[in-house]
């Protein structure tokens, strides 16, 4: 399939090159789930203001659109060949914090889920071995899962995106991914 090259400002998204194919998958899957969130848990969250409301969705859908594109060939390329981007994404997504403001959620939860995803990417990223690293990108999201779910104040939107948020970190940035085809570039 035909690739197109992208603006710089694109690469760490989407990588250098991308397809259509990649695009429209892209915008389904964020477009889907993301309005199955909006409709599933407008209640939980129906009650914060509305520029709250806004940027937890934005979130929402950075979450969900990071998911994917972090499963595309392209964007694994990019991140083999710059590294230090991995590590500067997952310190940046202080999203936890975030989204325990913007919910009225005690900030002190958003601050352990933040500092179980960094550090769990800091031990991934040091695990060289594909799979054993799999194997405790898994063992990572159980955790994650489990201390979410200690979480007694918080709503079950905010836990899906703390959910969303463990997978996008722990399973497409701390893992080890090489491209299946060598001519993503072509």
């Amino acid at each position: 399939m035909k690739s197109y090259r992208l603006p710089k400002s694109f690469h760490p998204f989407l990588g250098e090159k991308t397809t259509w194919l990649n695009i429209i998958m892209l915008l389904t899957f964020v477009c889907l789930f993301t309005g199955f969130f909006v409709l599933k848990f407008r209640g939980d969250i129906s009650s914060l203001p509305l520029f709250n409301q806004i940027i937890l969705y934005i979130i929402l859908i950075d979450l969900f659109a990071g998911i994917v594109a972090n499963l595309f060939d392209e964007t694994r390329l990019y991140y083999q060949e710059h590294p230090k981007l991995k590590r500067i994404f997952v310190i940046i997504h202080i999203y936890p914090m975030l989204i325990c403001l913007l919910a009225g959620v005690p900030i002190l939860y958003g601050l352990y889920i933040y500092a179980y995803l960094v550090a769990a990417n800091f031990i991934l990223q040091q695990i060289k071995h594909i799979m054993l690293q799999e194997l405790f990108v898994l063992i990572f999201i159980l955790g994650a899962i489990s201390i979410i779910y200690q979480m007694i104040e918080v709503t079950p939107f905010v836990l899906t995106m703390f959910g969303a948020l463990s997978i996008k970190i722990l399973f497409s940035f701390s893992r080890h991914l090489e491209p299946e085809r060598k001519d993503v570039r072509s």
